[in-house]
């Protein structure tokens, strides 16, 4: 299954089961952050281990998370100079993640500079 993103498809990653949701909208283009029940991959690059965010109680900085996003956002503002950097991320995260876990990852997205997170749903229902 994939989902489209203005254009580009984003494969979903194997062994995940996203939520389904009728209400939706287009993905925009943007990092796909990929929660799974043993990995966190930010397009294609681990920079987690589910099992340690899970294990660990207190919301704290997810240096390589934070990192690889902080790099991609420079990367945007060079390739786009004249555009205010959108702060988009795509999530695509397993239903049986626990909550912590996604918290988590929002907060290290809050803190590279993306305040635009998408999460990416199975649609059901056609209107």
């Amino acid at each position: 299954m994939s989902f489209s993103s203005t254009g580009e498809l984003v494969t979903q990653r194997s062994g995940l089961l996203v939520p389904k949701a009728e209400h939706t909208k287009v993905l925009e283009v943007a990092p796909v952050l990929a929660v799974d029940a043993t990995t966190v991959v930010l397009d294609g690059r681990r920079v987690a281990d589910t099992s340690s965010l899970t294990s660990d109680p207190k919301v704290e900085r997810i240096e390589p998370l934070i990192d690889l996003l902080e790099t991609l956002k420079r990367n945007w503002s060079v390739l786009h100079p004249q555009e205010e950097f959108p702060g988009a991320l795509t999530v695509q995260a397993d239903m049986a993640i626990d909550y912590r876990v996604i918290k988590k990852l929002m907060f290290a997205a809050a803190q590279a500079g993306y305040p635009n997170v998408r999460f990416a749903v199975t649609k059901v229902g056609e209107k």
